[in-house]
Parts: C-alpha cells; structure tokens; sequence
C-alpha cells in the first residue's frame, strides 16, 4: 500500500505513516518511532533498520547505542522528511 502511494508521487503526512504503520496512538505529534513502526513504513523488516541504524546507513532519522543491549531512536519529523525526500526507495535499498 505505501509503495504504491510513494511510486505516484504523493508526499505523506506524519499521520498518514504512523496509520499506515498501523499504531494508534492518543498524541498527533511524536517525538520518536519505534523500529517496529519505520520498518513497517519503509517496507523492510526490524532486523533490517536495526542493523543499519547500528552501522550508522540510517544517520539522517535516527541512532543506535550500545549499553548492555541496543537501544534505537528513530526521530518521527526526520523519518518524516527522509521517507518523503527519497520517494519511499531509500538508497541503501537500491540494488546495485
């Protein structure tokens, strides 16, 4: 569904992502996603972001840290710019 919007050209809200990563949440503005969410809108798994947060591919929206475990912060109005600015095909997904 998001593919298809993106594939037309049409920019997105932020809370047209966060519906269309499925969350219901009471505030309009988020400070932050969940990794879950941003997977889900980028079309990618959990796993996936993870690993590129942790190698820094995802700088522009958001971080990895290691404590004794990860910890991830993925920043909704970046997240928001970058899915838009890249037309939903982030550059680390293009095939080489």
């Amino acid at each position: 569904m998001y593919s298809k919007q993106v594939m037309e050209k049409k920019l997105l809200t932020q809370q047209q992502l966060v519906k269309l990563a499925g969350v219901d949440r009471a505030q309009p503005m988020m400070v932050k996603l969940t990794v879950l969410e941003a997977a889900t809108i980028l079309g990618v798994t959990a796993q996936f972001l993870r690993m590129g947060l942790r190698q820094g591919r995802f700088s522009e929206f958001g971080t990895a840290v290691k404590f004794r475990r990860w910890a991830y912060y993925i920043n909704s109005e970046r997240f928001y710019t970058y899915v838009n600015s890249t037309g939903g095909n982030p550059p680390c997904l293009k095939k080489r």
